[in-house]
């Protein structure tokens, strides 16, 4: 189980991507969803460690950064 940054609930400070990582029913199957998840984690990491960071607009607008997933849904559509 995986909290919205994808970080372990049970092991404070592992984050987990890659083809098996689900959110309900949101299953990241190929590489491109879980390359669209790793600035999420980036992201949470930073903070933590008080880095300033900005995921920059070109990665937004290229859709390399997936943080609302309501697009997603059971069937895998790559």
């Amino acid at each position: 189980i995986l909290t919205e940054n994808d970080e372990s609930t049970t092991t404070p400070g592992m984050f987990l991507i890659g083809p098996k990582v689900r959110h309900g029913n949101a299953i990241f199957c190929f590489i491109f969803k879980f390359r669209q998840r790793l600035p999420i984690v980036a992201e949470t990491i930073a903070e933590r460690l008080g880095v300033a960071v900005e995921i920059p607009e070109e990665y937004k607008r290229g859709g390399m950064y997936l943080k609302d997933l309501s697009c997603c849904s059971e069937e895998c559509a790559c």
